[in-house]
């Protein structure tokens, strides 16, 4: 088993990291090691990263204002990366990412100015399908999402603008469910414990 760690380097200039080069590190036993010195994306922060079907791809991000809709792909386990056709979802970082059932699933997330509440998904990292343009949850980044053995989704937490000293956004707590894979979803627990 691997693990991958997608590490930056940072300066700060008023509040906000400038970030200057892309590095990938793999965890193989009996520590991490370097695959990739700089990678071709351009540098970024808070991306997504997903193993579908073991290729890893490399969703979004941001850098300072620029925010990224690109979609990148490895087969050789980080070593070497190329540039996936542009999704069709809007530029975003702080979105969330995961697998089931050989099937990505993207959502949420923003882009300084919009927060989102769609949902998205690919069973290749090229063709992207919308599940639903207005999930029922509002508009957030920064969200948690599990699959059950069932298939049954959960969407929990998240913001839905950035947060003190910045702005004023508020943090949720809440946990909304899907049966169906993302079309539809309904309010578990208004307040998590």
């Amino acid at each position: 088993r691997r693990a991958w760690l997608l590490a930056t380097t940072a300066q700060m200039q008023s509040a906000l990291a400038l970030l200057h080069a892309a590095t990938v590190f793999a965890l193989a036993s009996p520590g991490w090691r370097q695959l990739v010195e700089s990678a071709p994306w351009s540098p970024r922060s808070d991306p997504q990263l997903a193993n579908l079907g073991g290729r890893l791809l490399l969703l979004g991000g941001h850098a300072n204002s620029d925010y990224f809709n690109d979609c990148w792909a490895s087969l050789d386990q980080g070593r070497s990366w190329r540039e996936l056709p542009r999704p069709p979802w809007s530029n975003r970082s702080y979105h969330t990412a995961k697998v089931f059932n050989g099937t990505l699933y993207l959502l949420g997330g923003h882009d300084a100015t919009t927060w989102y509440n769609d949902v998205w998904r690919t069973a290749d990292g090229v063709v992207w399908h919308i599940v639903t343009a207005a999930a029922e949850w509002s508009p957030r980044a920064a969200a948690g999402l599990q699959f059950l053995p069932d298939g049954t989704m959960l969407v929990m937490g998240g913001s839905d603008g950035l947060l003190k000293p910045i702005g004023d956004g508020k943090v949720f707590n809440d946990v909304w469910v899907s049966k169906d894979l993302g079309k539809r979803w309904t309010l578990a627990a208004k307040t998590a414990p």
